[in-house]
C-alpha cells in the first residue's frame, strides 16, 4: 500500500509522470472507476500514444456503458498495436454489442487470427464467422506486417510489464 502512495505522491506533484497508467490500473482493480477514469484522461493528454492507458480508459467506458467511445480507444490500440489480444476480444465484443455488419467485425476476427489462431476464443469467434466471407485483406497484413519489428519502444514496453506483475513498481516506473 505504501508504494501505491508514493505513485499518488509523484503522479500528483507531475500530472505528465508516464506512471499514471500504473495509479489508473490500480484504482481499476479495486473498482474505483472515477478515480482510474480521471487519471487515465489526464495522463493521455501528456502521453497520447500510452497503450495501457488506453486499454484501461477503454474498459472503464465499457463498464460505464460507454460503449461507442471504448470502441473508438479499442480501434485506436489495434490500429497501433495489432497484436494486443486483450484489445482485439474486447473490441469484437464491444462490435458485437453495437451490432456493427458481419464484415466490419470479420476484419478485426481476421487480424485476432493472424496473431492468435490458436486462441479458444480466437478460433471460436473465426469459426462463427464462416458464414460470411472473411477476405484476406491485404492492407490489413501489410498494416500488420509493419508494426512486427521490434523496437525499443516495444522493449521498455515489455520490461514495464514484467516488473509489474512482479509488483516491483518502483523500478517499472523508473
Amino acid at each position: 500500500m505504501m508504494k501505491i502512495q508514493k505513485l499518488e505522491q509523484i503522479f500528483s506533484q507531475d500530472l505528465q509522470s508516464s506512471s499514471f497508467s500504473i495509479l489508473a490500473d490500480f484504482y481499476y482493480k479495486k473498482r474505483l472507476y472515477s478515480h482510474a477514469k480521471k487519471v487515465c484522461k489526464i495522463g493521455l493528454k501528456y502521453h497520447p500514444l500510452d497503450i495501457e492507458g488506453k486499454y484501461i480508459l477503454a474498459k472503464i467506458l465499457l463498464i460505464k456503458g460507454e460503449i461507442k467511445n471504448a470502441e473508438f480507444f479499442l480501434k485506436d490500440i489495434i490500429l497501433r498495436n495489432p497484436y494486443q489480444l486483450n484489445a482485439i476480444l474486447l473490441l469484437i465484443k464491444a462490435m458485437e454489442e453495437l451490432n456493427r455488419s458481419k464484415k466490419s467485425i470479420g476484419r478485426y476476427i481476421r487480424i485476432g487470427s493472424l496473431f492468435y489462431k490458436d486462441n479458444k476464443e480466437v478460433k471460436k469467434y473465426y469459426k462463427d464467422s464462416g458464414k460470411v466471407k472473411i477476405k484476406k485483406n491485404k492492407a490489413v497484413k501489410k498494416h500488420v506486417n509493419s508494426t512486427l519489428h521490434i523496437s525499443h519502444q516495444l522493449a521498455t514496453k515489455t520490461m514495464y510489464k514484467l516488473l509489474l506483475t512482479q509488483k516491483k513498481y518502483t523500478d517499472a516506473y523508473a
